[in-house]
């Protein structure tokens, strides 16, 4: 396999009994907290939500960091919009009777 793949066998065992750095252990921490905070707000939380309630817990994050990693990690709040009501009940135009009354079998 070393052969094939034009590595060194002993860069190879270095590699393969070699821990995570610091920094993919730190990432790897904040992934999951940031997986954790946007499922608990339901999908709804962007990264300026997300930052926020990470600050609260203590993390020294900033948004653009937060912002990148849930692109990384293919996180998408659901966007919902504001009801808004379209019926005006309170106008002056005429209203036609109620010729059925319930009754649709005439």
């Amino acid at each position: 396999m070393c052969r094939v793949l034009k590595v060194s066998r002993s860069g190879f065992y270095k590699w393969s009994s070699s821990t995570a750095s610091k920094r993919v252990q730190e990432r790897a921490r904040l992934d999951a907290l940031i997986r954790s905070t946007f499922e608990h707000h339901k999908h709804r939380s962007g990264s300026y939500k997300i930052t926020e309630a990470l600050r609260k817990k203590g993390e020294k994050v900033h948004r653009s960091y937060i912002a990148k990693r849930m692109r990384e990690m293919d996180l998408r709040s659901k966007v919902k919009r504001k009801f808004k009501v379209t019926t005006d009940s309170k106008h002056k135009e005429p209203v036609a009777k109620n010729l059925l009354n319930r009754r649709f079998d005439q």
